[in-house]
């Protein structure tokens, strides 16, 4: 069944889900749809919902033929990968074609 998480502190929350995917919500941000095993199959992310850090919102009105959004997943980017292409770089690194 599809459900909604939603962050009830006032920092930023990353939850590991169970297919070890992470979701990161802003303070008080609801996410898109995400299956409850998801969190049910997870330790770390029900640790957060048992403390009452994140609410779990079961969605009734979805249909469940759809699938289900997948969780945005945190890339891990090197550092030099967010510097845009006009700025002068120290000398010796290249920008990444």
């Amino acid at each position: 069944m599809p459900v909604r998480l939603q962050n009830l502190t006032r920092r930023p929350v990353v939850l590991r889900l169970a297919t070890g995917d992470s979701l990161r919500l802003a303070p008080r941000q609801l996410s898109g749809l995400v299956r409850d095993v998801e969190v049910e199959r997870s330790a770390p992310a029900e640790h957060l919902v048992q403390r009452g850090m994140v609410a779990v919102r079961p969605v009734e009105d979805a249909p469940s033929e759809e699938p289900v959004e997948a969780p945005t997943r945190i890339s891990q980017r090197s550092p030099a990968a967010d510097v845009p292409d006009d700025v002068t770089r120290p000398s010796g690194q290249q920008a990444e074609a």
